[in-house]
């Protein structure tokens, strides 16, 4: 052991999963906010910068990319060169130029994020996952988020270095910098003891952070870009600061979980601002984190830095210093930092992807987890968006490293399921796509509390996961474009929109997907008082409910049904509830009188499907014929699904042809009734056929029509569907809603099941609709409750 006097940055052990590797680029995205500048005409010019540490730049409000002219100060369009670099047109920018003048170049973007694809590669290539594989953990391929079995817990002493460069003077005193990152309550230790629920402690040890060294450079040496948008100099700034501290620093003493005598990270505090802040110019350095083995690749420094310390673990080879990561001294408003940039990057340390766009399209960018999560803009949010209260990670980021253990609702039904707010309760609940557990949905209440006080909004937020685009690698390396597709440009459906991390955008509106904003109160789920209008004054609002119904819907990526069925979904508060329905992924088929389906299920599936009965309607009969494809059985009951041998009526012979008569059901009442349809012995079966038919009271087609009634009993977010066949040379299909003091939508609709976002005609009162000259064919209806819901209510359907 070298006795020479050292500081004895101790760090203590992370259990099993803190992990760490070889190159990460991993980086704080721009600042958004406009900024004016003045030419030298005297016009202003408002710009905001876009991209991050891997590809960046500055561009017009109008998207129209720039760059500055070192000499005058003026801006300039920007365009390709030969090898597809930006370099300065000579067409000066102004304020109204727009993507379609002379001089734009609207490529700009998305070729310098394609160039910049590389890099952020092999920036995910290291973390503590990574690392972690290295001494024998591995993946499980199999199961819901195969990162879940890495646990980030323990206590960790940081090591953290600050470097001012030979032409600049730092702001902030040291014993500062220390107070605020390791003991201060919006600090650094208690950002990560908040969010990983007290098992996760950072501290800086015995010395603590490492005051200021000066470096020979200046600053802009080490800060300006080079031709391809990134820093020039920073692997020669860490070497530079690493000579000046190894005498006195003993780096065996600093994190090596995997034992392979290399720290698993250094940090830095650089003078000054950051290029990625609001403030920043281009000369400073972007908040970063990355390698030294890769910056040598690409022509800066002299790769893995090799200290003069023993390592511990194996006394032939000395310690090395290969990961960083980089965040600036000041704050937009010129005061010391906030924690906002030092989590996001230690979420990158801790094996966490960017959620935010890094795909460099060209067709359109989204904001993709916005405000909502630490790993994309969240880590800027505070009362002066300057990072001072960083958002939470999202469910998902505390999925994978071990911070919570989601309860499975596969299979649950019930009323008024609760979920407390995320800020102090581990909780969150998991839907599993039987046919594919790499796709889930993460459902998390969020309420605005602690660090997370600064979140757009609250209510309940519901991520649409794919493990196979967002989940670390075989190899633990975190994966590079989890968010990066973005919806094209314009107003349209972005339902379909297929990410990794994605956040069901409750309002349907994807704010998110289109980069509009970075989230608002309208993202999440639940009741907020606006009595059933969004926030752009429409009458759609589905806030209250999730399902296949709902817009949007709980559909999976393939457009195939999830079974997932939230409705009732309560107000926004610490404590929410909702109704839980869901089941096999099979669609619901709603019979009609007299007319027979066919069905066909897979080994394990059910059918379900109900009729509904009018008002005098009787001797009901359901029959259920094996064609050529398998045995079925037969489970009919009034009221309520039942699929055990004490449904009302329950069939599993042999026989071609079972039938449900009066025998087994009773009297026929007004109402629902319900079937399920299974396998004998959960086998398979095809071409099998039921009709449900009975005989009814309801006026004979005429000059006065058909009129046919039926029983409404539907809670608020909740559907009963109906379908009426409409012959040729009708005059008029009308549906009247006796509401019998309820609340409801009503809604008629053509050749498909009704909608309160798909209809030919609706009443948001629920009281009557109606269409003129109807279409022979199909029609139906739809009752959607609102407010209380309705109870014992009557629909009347009326064809003339």
């Amino acid at each position: 052991m070298n006795k020479k006097l050292k500081l004895a940055l101790l760090s203590s052990a992370i259990f099993a999963p803190l992990f760490a590797n070889h190159a990460p680029l991993h980086a704080e995205p721009a600042s958004k906010k406009l900024i004016e500048f003045k030419q030298s005409d005297g016009n202003s010019i408002w710009l905001r910068k876009w991209g991050d540490e891997f590809a960046h730049g500055w561009e017009t409000k109008k998207g129209v990319a720039v760059q500055q002219d070192e000499e005058s100060g003026d801006w300039y369009t920007t365009k390709l060169d030969s090898k597809g670099y930006q370099v300065k047109s000579t067409v000066k920018a102004t304020q109204a130029m727009n993507l379609k003048e002379k001089g734009s170049n609207p490529r700009i973007q998305g070729e310098a994020q394609k160039r910049a694809k590389l890099r952020r590669t092999q920036a995910h290539q290291n973390n503590l996952f990574a690392r972690s594989m290295v001494n024998g953990s591995s993946l499980n391929s199999s199961g819901v988020s195969q990162t879940a079995i890495q646990h980030v817990a323990g206590t960790v002493n940081v090591p953290v270095i600050m470097v001012n460069f030979s032409d600049t003077s730092a702001t902030v005193e040291r014993n500062e910098f220390d107070r605020f990152l390791f003991q201060d309550a919006k600090g650094l230790t208690a950002y990560y003891r908040e969010v990983s629920y007290g098992e996760l402690t950072l501290q800086g040890g015995d010395a603590g952070v490492i005051d200021w060294v000066t470096l020979p450079g200046s600053h802009d040496f080490y800060g300006r870009n080079n031709s391809a948008g990134y820093d020039s100099n920073i692997g020669v700034m860490i070497e530079s600061a690493l000579d000046l501290i190894d005498a006195s620093v003993d780096f065996s003493l600093f994190a090596d979980i995997n034992q392979d005598c290399q720290v698993d990270l250094v940090s830095f505090i650089y003078q000054g601002n950051g290029e990625h802040q609001a403030v920043g110019v281009n000369n400073d350095i972007w908040a970063h984190k990355y390698s030294m083995y890769w910056l040598e690749t690409e022509g800066d420094g002299y790769g893995v830095y090799q200290t003069n310390d023993q390592c511990l673990s194996d006394p032939t080879k000395t310690v090395t210093v290969n990961d960083y990561f980089v965040a600036p001294e000041l704050s937009n408003a010129g005061t010391r930092a906030n924690v906002g940039t030092f989590a996001h990057e230690f979420g990158h340390v801790f094996g966490l992807p960017d959620l935010y766009d890094t795909g460099g399209s060209n067709s359109g960018q989204t904001a993709g987890a916005g405000d909502w999560s630490l790993m994309a803009s969240g880590s800027k949010t505070g009362p002066n968006r300057d990072g001072e209260s960083p958002a939470h990670l999202s469910a998902w980021g505390k999925y994978i490293l071990g911070w919570i253990a989601p309860t499975k609702i596969n299979g649950i039904n019930d009323t008024e399921f609760e979920i407390a707010e995320s800020v102090n309760n581990a909780t969150a609940y998991l839907y599993e796509n039987p046919d594919n557990p790499q796709e889930y949905f993460l459902i998390e209440n969020r309420d605005q509390q602690g660090f997370d006080a600064y979140a757009p909004g609250k209510g309940l937020a519901i991520w649409h996961i794919d493990d196979a685009i967002s989940a670390p690698q075989s190899d633990g390396s975190a994966q590079s474009d989890v968010n990066a597709f973005p919806c094209d440009l314009g107003f349209q459906d972005c339902s379909t929109l297929h990410n990794g991390v994605q956040l069901v955008s409750a309002d349907h509106y994807f704010d998110l997907e289109h980069d509009f904003n970075d989230g608002d109160i309208h993202d999440l789920f639940g009741e907020d008082g606006d009595g059933g209008s969004d926030e752009y004054s429409t009458e759609q609002d589905w806030d209250t409910e999730f399902s296949s119904q709902s817009q949007p819907s709980s559909q999976w990526w393939d457009g195939s049904e999830s079974g997932l069925a939230m409705t009732n979904i309560s107000a926004k508060g610490a404590v929410m509830t909702f109704d839980l329905g869901n089941g096999a992924a099979t669609q619901e088929i709603v019979l009609q009188n007299g007319v027979p389906v066919s069905l066909a299920a897979n080994q394990g599936e059910a059918i379900t499907g109900y009729i509904d009965v009018p008002v005098g309607a009787s001797k009901l009969q359901l029959s259920l014929s094996h064609n050529s494809g398998g045995d079925a059985d037969l489970y009919v009951n009034y009221g309520v699904v039942n699929d055990s041998s004490s449904a009302d009526c329950f069939l599993n012979s042999s026989s071609v042809v079972e039938l449900c008569t009066e025998s087994e059901l009773g009297e026929t009442l007004e109402g629902r009734y319900f079937f399920v349809v299974k396998g004998y012995n959960g086998q398979s079966f095809a071409d099998v056929s039921l009709v449900a038919e009975y005989e009814s009271d309801s006026e004979s087609p005429g000059e006065n029509g058909s009129v046919t009634s039926y029983k409404i009993d539907v809670a608020s977010g909740s559907y009963q569907h109906f379908m009426v066949a409409v012959p040729a040379g009708s005059t008029v299909i009308e549906a009247s809603l006796d509401e019998n003091g309820g609340s409801a939508m009503l809604m008629l609709n053509e050749g498909e099941e009704a909608s309160a976002r798909s209809y030919s005609a609706k009443d948001s009162g629920g009281e009557f609709v109606a269409v003129d000259a109807p279409a022979a064919g199909e029609w139906f209806v739809a009752v959607r409750g609102t407010k209380q819901g309705v109870a014992s209510g009557v629909l009347t359907i009326t064809v003339k």
